[in-house]
């Protein structure tokens, strides 16, 4: 209630995954001009915005060109340093069942920290268990939880991957997005790799590029070889690259698509 005062609010308002505005503002007809004239009329009214999308967040916040320019102070939530995660774990998610070291280790290396990961991964953990009467997390458990939550389509990672090509990417009007990133998850990490394995001329990779950095899902790193210098791209998420490599890349795949569509054949 302090701050409260302090600040001279009287109400606090939450909008999660705020960059989801834009895809609504068409059909609601409420533009961001508008929430910029609510923010600066409302004077007892503290909003807050938060998201997923990070770069398009940055963006609708810290661009001169946007609306919301100026009105936010941007405060970046980075993922768990390890001591952090341990104890979201063992003392908030794995109270109901013991949960070796080893395993809080792993979880902790492949999600990043990520609070969303670790918080759908446990949760799935938790019902598994209580479902299958465990008393206790295993390697078996471990590998079967992950595989129900990132390789199939009703895991909640699944689904926030699936959305993230599509409102980050596919709804920007290009495939050229999808391609590339799956392209770098594949391990085609130079302008030269990724144009040979997309077929997109290299150079018309550049904003591409930039765009996709702008939207933190690749980060750049520039390599010297032979006295000059090779520019290399890396997927900054190594679960959304791990999804992308043996999950998306193979979904696309015609062959499996075709062998889908026979199979619903038959069944029917």
């Amino acid at each position: 209630s302090s701050d409260l005062d302090e600040t001279n609010n009287c109400i606090i308002i939450f909008l999660d995954e705020f960059q989801r505005l834009q895809e609504y503002s068409v059909l609601i007809k409420f533009p961001l001009d508008k929430f910029r004239e609510k923010v600066m009329n409302q004077k007892e009214i503290l909003y807050i915005i938060s998201g997923s999308a990070v770069g398009m967040l940055n963006r609708l916040i810290s661009s001169t060109n946007s609306p919301l320019y100026g009105h936010f102070e941007n405060l970046t939530i980075r993922g768990f340093e390890f001591k952090d995660a341990y104890e979201f774990i063992i003392r908030k998610k794995a109270d109901k069942f013991p949960m070796g070291d080893t395993h809080i280790s792993f979880l902790y290396e492949i999600t990043n920290g990520n609070p969303f990961y670790l918080d759908m991964i446990i949760h799935r953990l938790k019902r598994y268990c209580k479902f299958n009467k465990l008393s206790r997390v295993s390697d078996k458990v471990i590998e079967e939880v992950l595989i129900n939550e990132i390789f199939k389509a009703e895991g909640s990672i699944y689904s926030y991957f699936s959305l993230l090509l599509e409102q980050s990417l596919e709804k920007s009007g290009s495939s050229y997005y999808t391609e590339i990133v799956k392209s770098i998850a594949l391990g085609n990490r130079r302008p030269s790799q990724i144009a040979k394995n997309t077929g997109i001329f290299i150079t018309t990779l550049p904003p591409y590029l930039r765009r996709l950095q702008e939207l933190e899902l690749i980060g750049r790193s520039d390599l010297t070889k032979k006295n000059s210098r090779v520019a290399e791209y890396e997927i900054l998420d190594s679960l959304f690259e791990l999804w992308l490599k043996y999950v998306y890349s193979v979904r696309q795949n015609p062959l499996l698509k075709e062998i889908g569509r026979a199979s619903c054949r038959e069944r029917v």
